[in-house]
């Protein structure tokens, strides 16, 4: 009886009751989308790469230092999760269902400002969080929205305080991923800077040098894991070295603009995806441009009543480069949220009534419907592929729905390696990340899947791991459709040290593109490939 009298007193204000709305939905929409449809595909590359991480830090390892990885924030951050949901393949999700339930929240909290009522940001909730994919990258999304929460605050008031917050959140995205720490840098620069020259109230050394301070301190967890785990620094610049070296973050794509489409022989629902999503790609950027144009070119006087589309503007326009960087629908999910919240902040501007109201609808309307049926294996699209095309696969004593032909190769990679490789033996999975946890075996090299040519002296290092390896799983994946991507054409010194060493298995029963290889004996050099 107590308990419900001061629930009520606790929501008997508006701002309780929108709080309460806001964090029930946060909740509600991830856990929900993970309970009814979590369990669909899979994801052999980058989804392995994280969940082998997260197993492999909580028995001890260090991620970039001792296994290719991103920073190691999330990976922390995920098994301590783990402690909670477990370490499968579905504890995973779950995890991150938490991660994504945290960036929703600080979408709405950042939207309340603009809806005519708390009840506009059920489909605006809805709509955001089908864009939060794929799971496994949520991250970063979540970072770009609680950034844009951040900024939002120290727009609407310039204090040392939430100038304080913008820092720390600059640090806390260094711990992230290298690329949170360069877009939240010159996210968090712009706003201080922007800000103190349209604000008076920001104008004092106070509020300025909060936010370095903030950064020092936001990068101490950084400087700390530098520290305590010895050789993790030299990892992180070399990774930076590849990224200078290769000149991209990522296997660049063409922007797959509407005019360059080719819709001549089918207009079906992959057809319409295909089309959403190259709108987006125009439509992203240019709410972002219309925001900072109305945002910072206004009046001066106003800007704090502008302060979400200043917020959105300003870190939308550094994560832009995330999606057009590899401009395909996985990254654009990745980094289009600050421009959701300029597509609302926009509508906002509206006068208040049924076409401010029919307007957040038809935008949150499609958002919803174009997100299952142009982004690739998003979980919602399991709802109308055939059941014949689908096929359960179990991970670990997890069972997932995953299409018939990817799983049919995982469980005969799973099967040959349990029937030919010995437990004492030494196996290298090569472009398969997810066979490691699946299979409960650790990588014998650093790497864990190689895309971009590798240089010469990694390469030797690769080379010098293979002399303990027993025998390799490649998937010989040509990326992009690409011939040049392959394996051999991007590691060749590594590739002919394989050939040169091993000899491939046949007669596993292996479906391609996986590749068996066996370390070559006397007798087996001489008789080429064998079944062993």
């Amino acid at each position: 009886m107590i308990c419900c009298v001061a629930l009520s007193r606790a929501l008997n204000t508006h701002r309780n009751r929108e709080t309460l709305v806001i964090w029930l939905l946060a909740l509600g929409l991830p856990f929900g989308l993970r309970f009814f449809v979590g369990d669909s595909f899979i994801n052999t590359l980058d989804e392995g790469v994280l969940w082998y991480g997260v197993v492999e830090t909580a028995t001890g390892g260090v991620p970039l230092r001792d296994f290719q990885a991103y920073q190691p924030g999330r990976y922390y951050l995920l098994v301590a999760l783990a402690r909670v949901f477990g370490d499968g393949l579905l504890g995973l999700r779950t995890s991150l269902a938490v991660v994504q339930s945290v960036g929703l929240a600080a979408a709405l909290f950042a939207l309340k400002r603009v809806v005519p009522s708390p009840f506009w940001l059920i489909p605006i909730a809805f709509a955001i969080s089908l864009w939060q994919q794929p799971h496994f990258k949520v991250f970063e999304s979540t970072l770009s929205l609680i950034a844009v929460l951040v900024v939002l605050r120290f727009v609407e008031r310039p204090d040392a305080g939430r100038s304080l917050a913008c820092g720390l959140l600059f640090g806390f995205g260094a711990f992230v991923g290298h690329n949170h720490a360069l877009y939240l840098l010159l996210a968090v620069a712009s706003c201080v800077c922007l800000v103190t020259l349209r604000d008076a109230r920001a104008r004092s050394l106070r509020t300025f040098f909060a936010a370095p301070i903030g950064a020092l301190l936001g990068l101490a967890i950084t400087f700390g894991s530098m520290i305590a785990a010895p050789g993790i620094y030299s990892a992180i610049w070399q990774r930076m070295a590849l990224v200078i070296r290769a000149g991209s973050t990522n296997l660049t794509l063409a922007v797959p603009w509407p005019w360059t489409l080719d819709f001549t022989s089918s207009w079906g629902l992959a057809a319409w995806g295909r089309f959403g999503i190259s709108m987006l790609f125009v439509l992203a950027p240019a709410a972002i441009v219309l925001s900072a144009a109305l945002a910072w070119f206004g009046s001066r006087d106003g800007l704090h009543r502008r302060a979400l589309l200043c917020a959105t503007s300003i870190v939308g326009v550094f994560y832009m480069h995330h999606a057009f960087a590899r401009a395909d629908p996985p990254h654009l999910a990745q980094a289009i949220h600050p421009a959701i919240l300029a597509g609302f902040a926009l509508l906002a501007l509206a006068p208040r009534g049924r076409m401010q109201r029919g307007a957040i609808l038809a935008l949150s309307t499609l958002l919803v419907v174009i997100a299952p049926i142009g982004l690739d294996r998003h979980p919602l699209s399991i709802l109308w592929k055939p059941s014949e095309e689908m096929r359960a696969l179990d991970v670990r004593g997890d069972t997932l729905r995953v299409p018939r032909p990817v799983g049919d190769r995982l469980e005969a990679a799973m099967r040959v390696v349990a029937e030919r490789v010995a437990a004492q033996d030494t196996l290298l999975i090569l472009n398969a990340p997810i066979l490691y946890p699946m299979l409960d075996r650790s990588a014998p090299t650093y790497e864990l899947f190689l895309i971009l040519p590798t240089a010469a002296n990694q390469q030797d290092l690769m080379i010098a791991d293979l002399a303990g390896v027993d025998w390799i799983l490649i998937q010989d994946l040509a990326f992009d459709g690409r011939q040049e991507l392959r394996f051999r054409s991007t590691n060749e010194r590594v590739w002919r040290e394989i050939e040169e060493t091993f000899v491939q298995v046949s007669g596993t029963g292996l479906i391609p593109p996986f590749q068996l290889w066996k370390r070559a004996t006397r007798a087996s050099r001489q008789h080429g490939a064998t079944g062993f």
